[in-house]
């Protein structure tokens, strides 16, 4: 499990630098492909390590949403 918050730490670091190179909306695509990989390698682990990887790469793809999405929805709400 904490393999998850670590992963988190590092995808909200690269999060703001990615955003500002390739904009808010590839960003939180490519978090998207990312969680959808990390939850793929979780359902067929069939070892514990695989499983731990597999919780790092959903791990960094949260850290990457969680900071992205809140910024992307401020720019397109109304005021």
């Amino acid at each position: 499990m904490s393999l998850a918050l670590l992963g988190a730490f590092f995808g909200a670091l690269i999060a703001g630098p990615c955003s500002d190179a390739f904009g808010r909306k590839p960003v939180i695509i490519a978090s998207d492909i990312i969680f959808t990989i990390g939850s793929l390698v979780m359902a067929t682990a069939e070892t514990i390590p695989i499983l731990i990887i597999g919780r790092l790469i959903v791990g960094l793809a949260v850290g990457v949403a969680s900071m992205i999405v809140p910024v992307y929805l401020s720019e397109i709400a109304p005021i």
